[in-house]
């Protein structure tokens, strides 16, 4: 699913079908994304080569830069 919003440089956003069906189970809402995206609280965090994982408060955002798009691979919620 493609969105339109201005976010790290690129004007649209792909999520992937996995990362919406995550986003669903987890609860996680498209503006709880942008805002890791916008404002994360820790970046690098690990993950697979050619992908980043960026956290605000309990949510980790799993994308890939790609040439005229941001994608969104998966979202993850973490538990205490």
């Amino acid at each position: 699913m493609e969105v339109k919003r201005r976010v790290l440089g690129y004007e649209t956003v792909w999520f992937t079908r996995h990362a919406l069906q995550r986003m669903k189970q987890r609860g996680v809402s498209q503006g709880q994304v942008f805002a890791v995206l916008e404002r994360p609280t820790k970046k690098g965090l690990r993950t697979q080569p050619g992908r980043e994982r960026w956290r605000r408060n309990s949510v980790d955002v799993v994308f890939e830069r790609w040439p005229k798009q941001l994608c969104v691979i998966t979202v993850i919620v973490i538990r205490k």
